[in-house]
């Protein structure tokens, strides 16, 4: 069984450089990740198929960052694995949203162009009330050259349920939105949803372990090497 690379040349420069550009940057951004498991809040984009505060390690980092990524998981092998798996559970989660995703923009489509009849018993109470909300669908329709279907869909990906002011939906969407929010009571649907969760829930285990090794390497490395996690500004010397 090979050795792991040895530390030779790393010194408090290369330390500071891989606290600054990777360490904290990463932990931070994972943070924010870990905040929106937690409300089950994926920040899915449906006009980008991606997320706004989810990504692979190479994308959370700036661009000193990922060129020193390279580096430091060659010289801190401990780190490797969990990036992979946090990475995967990227893509995993990805992929159930865009399948969700592509399943209620269809089925929402469908019903706002108004049928008098669905083929589907599960849907006759939701087209009921979409016939009722005909005329400010309309409206909406015209006001969202992206289309409604996939923003309102993106809502339901994302558990909104509610919308600050500022947005052009937020008066129909939070008076309305409980009539779409049952869209994911359809057993296919519910199927679909669920393996979002499930997915979002292999993710917050990832996040959670790439941050322990995260915080333990910096712990180690600047004990080590007599490097302070944050470079003290200016005002805090005087």
């Amino acid at each position: 069984m090979g050795e792991a690379p040895q530390a030779a040349g790393v010194g408090p420069r290369i330390v500071r450089a891989w606290f600054d550009t990777i360490v904290n940057p990463l932990l931070a951004s994972l943070r924010l990740e870990g905040a929106c498991v937690a409300r089950k809040d994926w920040t899915w984009r449906a006009h980008r198929r991606d997320f706004d505060l989810i990504g692979p390690v190479a994308d959370l980092l700036p661009e000193e960052g990922r060129i020193n990524l390279e580096q430091f998981l060659e010289i801190q092998p401990e780190a490797a694995r969990p990036v992979q798996e946090h990475d995967a559970a990227v893509a995993r989660l990805g992929h159930a949203c865009q399948e969700l995703q592509d399943t209620l923009t269809r089925v929402i489509g469908a019903l706002h162009e108004f049928p008098q009849a669905t083929p589907s018993r599960e849907l006759e109470g939701i087209l009921l009330e979409i016939h009722r909300m005909r005329q400010e669908i309309e409206q909406l329709q015209r006001a969202t050259p992206g289309g409604l279907a996939p923003l309102l869909a993106q809502y339901l990906v994302n558990h909104r349920w509610t919308l600050p002011p500022d947005y052009v939906t937020a008066k129909f969407w939070n008076a309305c939105g409980d009539v779409y929010r049952r869209l994911l009571e359809i057993p296919s649907i519910r199927e679909l949803d669920s393996k979002v969760q499930q997915a979002g829930t292999r993710l917050g285990v990832a996040v959670e372990n790439l941050t322990q090794v995260l915080k333990d390497l910096r712990r180690n490395l600047s004990l080590k090497y007599d490097v302070p996690y944050i470079t003290p500004s200016p005002a805090s010397k005087a």
